[in-house]
């Protein structure tokens, strides 16, 4: 397959190789940007609903997993990024990713995914700085999360 797409996927890829591939007259178009920005609800009702849906305790039973793996995978975050080890840093990067997009927490989820890129491409100064802005982000959903736990 020549038109293989590694992820993270970008759109700008995707929809280069979608217009090859489709019948001309067919042009894929560029999306609105949908921006997340720091005026976006820390979680997606939708996405916290359906978790409500699931399971009588699931939805808490994830917050308290949040509670207790985001902090030390913080940490190991940063100690990572002070090494220098990016491979490290990356894997970390993906991993708050999924677990952001567990809960529809889009801003973290950007962020997360983020520091993944830059670690992957050995950026450590701009996951750094980056990491510096995800903190208050998971301060951020972890009040929204506790909201909701008491709903």
């Amino acid at each position: 397959m020549d038109d293989y797409l590694a992820r993270p996927v970008r759109m700008g890829q995707l929809r280069s190789v979608l217009n090859r591939l489709a019948p001309k007259g067919d042009e894929v178009p560029a999306p609105a940007a949908a921006q997340v920005t720091n005026d976006s609800p820390a979680l997606d009702r939708d996405v916290i609903a359906k978790l409500r849906e699931e399971e009588d305790n699931l939805l808490v039973e994830l917050i308290d997993l949040f509670n207790t793996e985001v902090p030390a995978q913080l940490q190991e975050l940063a100690g990572a990024l002070a090494r220098r080890d990016t491979k490290t840093a990356a894997s970390i990067g993906h991993t708050l990713k999924g677990t952001a997009g567990t809960f529809g927490a889009n801003r973290m989820c950007e962020l997360a995914a983020n520091i993944d890129q830059a670690a992957r491409d050995g950026l450590v100064e701009p996951a750094v700085a980056m990491l510096e802005q995800l903190r208050p982000e998971i301060d951020r959903v972890r009040g929204a999360l506790e909201i909701e736990r008491t709903k």
